[in-house]
């Protein structure tokens, strides 16, 4: 059975990204043939794409990745997560609102046509923002007042702005597969240059709290292999900020195992 890994960059090596390296080495040794394309070396004529493999795993969210996900899906691909739901989940406003309708907290939001709409709100609470589609961190800022705001260099794209929780680069990122919930707490730097710094995080006790969320989350966006971006507020209560499919796994221990558990799993099933 064919798999194939649907990846945006050659940003590092695949040996220097350890979950996936070793993930790829689980599964080969258990009889898959593993198949990785990276979408910026791809030269791909629309007329012959068709579906040539058993499993596609969308571990991407760049564009060309998303069409042609979008192209297989149509032609009854087998697309893990799938294609539908992981392209709802790029909408940072939509799923926002999908979480808070089903009781799930998260931040008090707002869509700015532009942003000089936010200064009002800027009397009375800190923001943060980021823009609907983003990833990776790419465009975060906090605000705290105006001569903030002033200082954003003009947008190209509709932005989601929330209430910044202080304390709320602390985050309790929390990982799922299927299942499985996992928890590594993590500080990020907005003044670095790289948002996702290599920082390693801390592996921590999964409350009954954030993996009632964490499962309750998947479930209604019809998600497998996701991760969320947990902070707490001042009452210790769980705030999810932010959803992410197939994320990083990073400090997960024994993430490749779980992972590759999983996919096969889910890959004997489309099989029968």
């Amino acid at each position: 059975m064919t798999l194939y890994f649907m990846l945006a960059l050659h940003r590092a090596p695949i040996e220097k990204r350890p979950v996936l390296s070793q993930l790829f080495k689980i599964l080969q040794q258990r009889g898959f043939q593993v198949e990785l394309g990276f979408g910026e070396d791809m030269l791909t004529l629309t007329d012959n794409i068709t579906i040539t493999k058993d499993l596609y795993i969308l571990k991407s969210h760049s564009a060309f990745w998303m069409t042609m996900a979008e192209i297989l899906h149509n032609k009854g691909g087998n697309i893990l997560n799938p294609y539908p739901n992981c392209l709802a989940t790029l909408n940072k406003i939509v799923v926002n609102e999908r979480l808070r309708a089903v009781g799930i907290s998260t931040p008090r939001s707002w869509i700015p046509g532009k942003l000089m709409h936010l200064e009002s709100l800027l009397e009375k609470n800190p923001l943060i923002i980021k823009p609907y589609n983003g990833n990776r961190g790419n465009g975060i800022s906090i605000l705290r007042n105006s001569k903030d705001l002033a200082n954003i260099p003009p947008q190209n794209t509709l932005m989601l702005a929330q209430e910044y929780i202080e304390g709320g680069l602390n985050y309790i990122k929390t990982y799922v597969i299927d299942q499985k919930v996992f928890c590594v707490h993590k500080y990020f730097d907005l003044h670095k240059e790289n948002y996702y710094s290599k920082r390693s995080g801390q592996p921590s006790e999964v409350s009954d709290a954030i993996r009632d969320i964490a499962l309750r989350c998947g479930q209604e966006l019809g998600l497998h292999l996701y991760g969320l971006d947990i902070v707490e507020d001042s009452n210790k209560q769980p705030i999810v900020v932010d959803v992410n499919y197939f994320p990083s796994y990073r400090d997960v221990p024994n993430a490749s195992r779980h992972l590759a558990d999983y996919i096969e799993t889910y890959a004997n099933r489309i099989q029968q």
